[in-house]
């Protein structure tokens, strides 16, 4: 069964009824008022959890899992070799409606396009991005730079004052403003190329139809997994914080990006504990990359532990 725009509730549920719950049918009502517990207890029952087989997502297996003999023991035998899997997103839907359940506060299009605008332009002119820009002018970044993909950017929809709300408009935005200060930049277009002309395209799979419309805004296209992946390249900036699939391992077998905002590397077997580990292939790809600064600390949704990082010359 299809899950388009129009087969969505109109109002949320509780933000308490997670897929967790155990759902089943409705019941009927009592003939008295019911209580606080009943009145729960009904909403959690007007619902249930299906399986939307119209809407597969693959499913990334880091390389600890493949080689942990603790895990091989979650898979059949032949699982151990594959790491790259399919999978299906739970929804939950009503029973009497039919209709799948938003339990995700989502603003509406005006609210998130004016908090991003605001945010996108704060960012721009804080002192962090100054000494980043500062920081990339001052180094070797290798020219010819025509996209930026970013991954795991998360929706900008929630509840407004939500933090991951907040960290996801500050992720975005940095992908816009760098965006310019590449595009404004001298050296970074190879010869006959227009330096304007950077592409920017974001890919995770919980983006809203508003967060598209959002993006489509200010230039970002939205790509469906694994399309982001097919865009990295020699002549590419790759941006993520913190993903929750192994972004690094995966570049790591793909290209060589020109220039890498991601998690600092810090050289440690932090595989089965983390969702975007380190590798052995990680630590030979970076040896080809010179680290840099990552100013910000925090503010905008910018851990400072995440790193810079550009492709050495040669």
């Amino acid at each position: 069964m299809s899950s388009s725009e129009s087969d969505r509730e109109d109002e949320p549920i509780s933000p308490w009824l997670s897929p967790m719950c155990g759902l089943s049918a409705g019941t009927c009502l009592p003939d008295r008022p019911m209580t606080d517990d009943e009145k729960r207890k009904r909403q959690i029952e007007a619902y249930r959890l299906i399986k939307e087989k119209s809407t597969p997502e693959l499913m990334y297996h880091k390389i600890q899992d493949l080689l942990e003999v603790k895990e091989l023991e979650r898979y059949r035998d032949n699982y151990a070799y594959v790491s790259v899997g399919i999978k299906y997103k739970l929804e939950i839907r009503n029973v009497h409606t039919n209709k799948i359940a938003n339990y995700t506060p989502v603003c509406d299009y005006d609210t998130v396009s004016r908090a991003f605008e605001r945010k996108t332009q704060s960012l721009q002119d804080s002192e962090q991005f100054t000494q980043l820009k500062a920081t990339l002018a001052s180094a070797a970044v290798p020219s010819g730079i025509n996209k930026i993909v970013a991954f795991a950017c998360c929706t900008m929809t929630g509840e407004a004052n939500a933090i991951q709300t907040s960290h996801s408009m500050g992720q975005h935005s940095l992908v816009v403003a760098l965006r310019a200060f590449l595009a404004s930049r001298g050296g970074t277009a190879a010869p006959g190329e227009n330096r304007s002309e950077i592409r920017c395209y974001a890919q995770d799979p919980i983006y809203t139809s508003i967060d598209k419309q959002v993006l489509r805004d200010v230039g970002i296209t939205v790509v469906d997994d694994p399309k982001g992946f097919l865009e990295v390249d020699e002549a590419s900036v790759v941006f993520c914080s913190y993903p929750n699939i192994p972004i690094r391992q995966i570049v790591a077998d793909l290209a060589r990006p020109a220039l890498i905002i991601w998690n600092g590397v810090v050289r440690e077997d932090n595989g089965l504990g983390a969702c975007d580990p380190e590798s052995s292939r990680v630590w030979q790809m970076m040896e080809e990359y010179i680290e840099l600064p990552f100013p910000f600390d925090g503010k905008y949704g910018l851990d400072g532990k995440l790193a810079m990082y550009v492709r050495k010359s040669g």
